[in-house]
């Protein structure tokens, strides 16, 4: 991708989805038939989900604050559509779920802190060491390649510690690479490369805990409907964090750059530790 962008340029990435294309026909060779089961798609539910979502990252990261006429209401024909629909889009037993609601804070977290990173790391390197995109690619990539090896072994580790440790883990590998981002990141490109490998990691294993500890609390029935659900805030938690972190920079436009982003790594530190109060709190409330 990287070559794309510094040699072709941003728009020819692109033409990248298209390689699925050559891998369709192996697929389709090797794949088992299945048969076909049609069912009922709640397409007004899925509807008043993205109106609601749209809306208030609309008044989040935009000021625009009339868009909050559109979201409460979408809110709350949503809660009643779900109720009152055979085949909801979300299903309002796990809207009823409270340990369920509490753990869909870290599907959250996860994404949102991933993709605020992934957002923001490019621009610092290009503000602060005036990196080329080839160059930012070469940095960033070693760090998310190693931490994706990293993580393969964080299955093993939830089946020994159990995933309340594993989780907790996430949220400490997140809060450290955060705080070191703030103070070390504008000293050299090359700290952001050692960081992202923390960052990425305690991103992956977070969200890998917290999809474990979903299963178990779900009942039998629900898992599939709760997996779904939990795949949803995780994507809204990576538009919130794209969101919020280029409203963190744009506000701070006469701010010193390095300074700009010591701002935001320690704003997106207290989402963080709003995290982690709240695994403590579900932590308890679990032992009762």
């Amino acid at each position: 991708m990287v070559f794309f962008t510094e040699f072709w340029g941003w728009n020819y990435l692109f033409l990248a989805p298209f390689v699925v294309l050559f891998i369709l026909p192996v697929l389709r060779r090797n794949l088992p038939e299945e048969s076909i089961q049609r069912v009922q798609f709640d397409g007004l539910g899925a509807i008043l989900v993205g109106v609601a979502v749209v809306s208030t990252l609309l008044v989040i990261t935009s000021g625009i604050f009339v868009a909050i006429v559109i979201a409460i209401p979408a809110f709350f024909l949503l809660w009643k559509h779900v109720h009152k629909t055979a085949i909801p889009f979300i299903q309002p037993e796990l809207l009823h779920n409270r340990q369920f609601l509490t753990l869909t804070v870290f599907p959250f977290t996860s994404f949102f802190m991933n993709f605020a990173t992934m957002f923001s790391i490019p621009i610092l390197l290009f503000e602060l060491f005036d990196q080329n995109p080839l160059q930012i690619g070469l940095i960033m990539f070693p760090g998310a390649l190693l931490a994706a090896i990293l993580t393969q072994s964080s299955g093993k580790f939830i089946d020994r510690k159990g995933p309340l440790v594993v989780m907790l883990l996430g949220l400490l590998l997140l809060s450290f690479a955060t705080i070191l981002f703030a103070l070390f990141a504008s000293f050299s490109a090359y700290v952001s490369l050692s960081l992202l490998v923390f960052m990425i990691a305690g991103s992956n294993i977070l969200m890998a805990s917290a999809n474990n500890e979903i299963s178990r609390v779900l009942p039998q029935t629900l898992i599939g409907a709760g997996m779904g659900v939990s795949q949803l805030v995780q994507f809204i938690g990576g538009a919130f964090g794209v969101g919020v972190t280029g409203l963190i920079l744009s506000l701070q436009q006469h701010v010193e750059a390095a300074q700009t982003f010591r701002n935001l790594y320690l704003l997106l530190l207290i989402w963080l530790i709003v995290a982690t109060v709240v695994f403590f709190v579900y932590r308890k409330t679990k032992r009762e």
